[in-house]
């Protein structure tokens, strides 16, 4: 279910994922010929522990949430998850801005729909999900 090789872009655009501080950014880049988005992480090739590849993934998913809250003394962090909002997703060098996500309890499943509410086919393969407090940012 993913494009063919002519019908992808010639420069996919792809996101840069800013967790907090450089150390935790996630940068992504399309790669075209194998239809699939490089993984970077604070400037350097995420790479696979077993084969030593840098890791692919063919779905690149940021799921904004409300801006995170603390538990406890530790200081854990809170983001709620349940209910629905806003997500990007990339595929097949494309980018779905205007995407929401949608949870109807703690144990449903995450779902990802367009803007007519239907539900998002993903190209077979591997699917990162970024959740992201909705006052962090994210460029593509």
């Amino acid at each position: 279910n993913q494009k063919a090789l002519d019908d992808r872009p010639e420069t996919g655009r792809a996101p840069t994922v800013h967790f907090s501080s450089f150390s935790f950014d996630v940068q992504y880049t399309y790669n075209r010929a194998d239809n699939c988005y490089l993984r970077t992480n604070a400037g350097e090739a995420h790479r696979d522990a077993l084969t030593g590849d840098q890791i692919c993934v063919k779905n690149v998913i940021v799921q904004l949430v409300p801006p995170e809250g603390y538990l406890g003394e530790k200081g854990r962090i809170d983001l709620n998850v349940t209910g629905s909002g806003r997500a990007i997703i990339f595929r097949d060098g494309d980018t779905i801005e205007q995407a929401r996500w949608k949870k109807e309890s703690r144990t449903g499943r995450t779902t990802f729909h367009n803007e007519d509410d239907q539900e998002i086919d993903l190209v077979r393969g591997s699917t990162w999900i970024h959740v992201l407090p909705e006052d962090r940012g994210v460029d593509y």
